[in-house]
Formats: C-alpha cells, structure tokens, sequence
C-alpha cells in the first residue's frame, strides 16, 4: 500500500496536480495517528503495522480516486500501445541506477536492524536515534535525487536535451 500512494502521488505530481497527493499525505498522516492509538494497545507492534499499511491504503485509493474521476491522465493514454523493447531497454538504463542505490540502502539498513535488534533496549534506542539523525541529512539529497531523475525523465519525453545540460 505504501507503493501504492506514492505510484498514484507521483503521477499527479508529474501531471502538476501537487495539492492532492499533499493532501492525501495529510490524511494518511492523520488516519494513522488515530489508528495507532486505537490499535496499539491492543495488537501492539502489530497494530502499528496494521494502521500503516491501512492509513497508506487510503492514501493510495485517494489519489486513484482522484486520477480516475477528475483527470484525463488514464483516458489519454487509452489508446497507447505496448511499450515496445527498445522503451523498456531504455527505461531500465534510465531507472537502474538510482533503484539500485536504493535497494542498496534498504538491503543495509535491514542487516544492520538486524544485527542490533539483538542488543539491549538502550543500543536500540540509541541506534533509533542515530538513525533519525543520519535521515536529516541523506533524506533531502535522496529527494533531490527522485526531483533530478524526474525533471530529466520529463525533458527526456518532450526531447528537451538542452534543459537537461543546463
């Protein structure tokens, strides 16, 4: 579901429709913090789970909503073909790189909660609090990462080599 509102958020996004996704974040962000003391106390970690992936649903089926009944987005491209070999071949080398820094950091960041997950509660906390540290400074360079690969992708399409060089 998380996938799911951001796949649905990033369309609009690149459609210049910024407002819905912002605003289904919002309620997302606020579903969950109600599920999460609903849920918490009776399932636990379990229920923050469970609110997460609820909240994100939600958000997800926002933004389709949206994209279904108050744009063109899916009617314009109804009469589009499959994308051929050579479209794929190129997405791939397009996307590849920044995907697999990604996968990269995800796959660590597992091992490592891992390794420390058998610490005790102070190591944890501590490494919970590190980590909050790290993502205050990788998190915007992430983010201007996703902004370049889609400013480049969208001049890409329209063939506006040199704003890409610029």
């Amino acid at each position: 579901p998380y996938g799911l509102g951001q796949a649905y958020g990033s369309t609009l996004r690149e459609a210049d429709q910024t407002i819905v996704p912002m605003r289904a974040s919002i309620i997302a962000l606020l579903l969950s913090l109600a599920l999460n003391y609903v849920l918490i106390p009776f399932m636990g970690v379990a229920g923050a789970a469970l609110a997460t992936v609820i909240s994100q649903l939600i958000s997800g089926l926002l933004n389709l909503a949206w994209i279904v009944w108050k744009t063109d987005l899916l009617k314009e491209s109804a009469g589009l073909r499959a994308a051929s070999q050579k479209h794929i071949a190129r997405l791939c080398k397009l996307g590849f790189p920044m995907g697999f820094e990604l996968s990269v950091s995800a796959i660590g960041a597992i091992i490592l909660q891992s390794a420390i997950n058998s610490f005790d509660i102070a190591v944890i906390a501590g490494q919970t609090a590190g980590e909050k540290i790290r993502r205050m400074f990788t998190l915007p360079m992430e983010s201007v990462g996703v902004g370049m690969a889609t400013y480049v992708g969208q001049n890409e399409g329209a063939g506006r080599y040199d704003r890409i060089k610029s």
